[in-house]
């Protein structure tokens, strides 16, 4: 019963001693990934907040090992201590109270060597009596109780002790040697006895082992995780890179949105601005004569004669702004400076007038003309022309009749 209690003492305090050892590196996981996280918080949260999880499942693993190892270490002492009092010499069997059994076998005469006339004179049938040393076997039925002289003369064997200290508790010294049936003493085979505390070097040796793998695979795991994070660092650069691009992008479409949208103001602007404008702008005016059915007698721009008058009829050159129909009023001043009008005939204010449709960019126009289909129907002098839309002016000019 010592014995296991000694076993199973050095067993728990080589578990404890293992699972203290097997603490160490997850504590020092723990606490070697806090840089690590403080710096994954301000590029991936997320992966902070894994490696964290991981850290504080380190440490609380750590702290549950630690704790185990010193319950084991405790315990394994306190059995220990408990059966140190227990153990027995020999590895024979403990008897609490006492020593051990007396043997029957023991006698209290001194150790002499047998007389040869013991033996001698004793019956032939008694002769397996010198064989009795060597157990407690019963004598047969027809055997004859040994005499005396008999029990004298066989002295008691050298490896029993007296029955006198057996019986006072002692612990008998014993010879290493047992006698065989001559009498003779030869050695005893020796059992060699492993101490206690040797059994619980093997359970360290074997949690230290599994320690420092574990140790090895945290390392690799470290180096792996630092390769990764190499790898992210230099992605995250490069959505940096890429960041910085899209957000100089986004600065540029914003400008340009901006600027399309003053551009949509401007226009807006402009069209409202034009709304107010006459739809055409007039660029450019000629005289010319004509007749009555509208052929031209003189083409426009080239010198007018008195005698080849009949109407005088200018042609535009015009930009329109917008396509739409317009009319067009018309004033002709006589060299004496009084305006051409009939009343009849002329609008009111104005000498003469044209509707027409306007059409977008440059275009040109032959306006109505005002005269008599008779030739010579102007004089020789300096005449002047407008050309008037609603209150506006939109071209004058000076020509000459020759």
């Amino acid at each position: 019963m010592a014995d296991k209690g000694k076993k199973k003492g050095g067993f728990l305090k080589g578990l404890g001693a293992g699972l203290m050892v097997m603490s160490a590196p997850l504590f020092f996981k723990a606490l070697a990934g806090q840089e690590k996280i403080e710096a994954a918080r301000s590029i991936n949260p997320a992966r902070a907040a894994a490696m964290q999880d991981s850290a504080n499942l380190s440490m609380i693993l750590g702290v549950a090992l630690l704790v185990g190892g010193l319950a084991a270490i405790i315990i394994g002492i306190a059995k220990g201590s408990r059966n140190k009092g227990k153990d027995s010499l020999g590895g024979g069997q403990d008897h609490p109270g006492q020593g051990p059994a007396p043997d029957d076998r023991n006698t209290a005469q001194p150790l002499r060597s047998p007389s040869p006339a013991a033996h001698l004179s004793a019956p032939e049938e008694h002769a397996p009596a010198a064989e009795a040393p060597q157990g407690n076997i019963p004598a047969s039925a027809g055997q004859a109780p040994a005499t005396e002289a008999t029990q004298e003369n066989i002295p008691a064997p050298a490896w029993q002790a007296p029955a006198t200290e057996a019986t006072q508790g002692n612990i008998p010294a014993r010879d290493s040697r047992k006698p065989e049936g001559n009498g003779e003493a030869v050695p005893e085979r020796i059992k060699v006895v492993v101490p206690s505390s040797w059994k619980s070097v093997v359970p360290t040796i074997l949690a230290v082992m599994f320690g420092l793998a574990l140790v090895a695979v945290i390392i690799r795991d470290n180096r792996i995780i630092k390769d990764k994070d190499a790898w992210i660092s230099s992605l995250n650069d490069q959505i940096y890179d890429k960041q910085e691009t899209i957000d100089d992008l986004k600065d540029e479409l914003e400008e340009a949105k901006t600027k399309m949208s003053d551009m949509q103001d401007n226009e807006k602007n402009l069209e409202s601005a034009l709304a107010k404008l006459p739809p055409l702008l007039i660029t450019d005016l000629q005289m010319g004569v004509t007749n009555n059915e509208r052929d031209i007698m003189v083409p426009h721009g080239n010198t007018i004669y008195s005698s080849e008058t009949m109407f005088l009829s200018p042609s535009i050159s015009y930009y329109g702004i917008r396509s739409e129909e317009v009319e067009l009023h018309m004033k002709l001043f006589t060299p004496s400076g009084r305006m051409a009008y009939n009343v009849s005939e002329s609008p009111s204010g104005f000498t003469n007038k044209t509707s027409f449709w306007t059409f977008k960019g440059e275009n040109t126009r032959i306006l109505n003309g005002w005269g008599k289909n008779v030739r010579g129907n102007w004089s020789a002098g300096s005449y002047r022309i407008e050309i008037w839309y609603g209150s506006t002016c939109l071209y004058s000019k000076d020509f000459e009749i020759f």
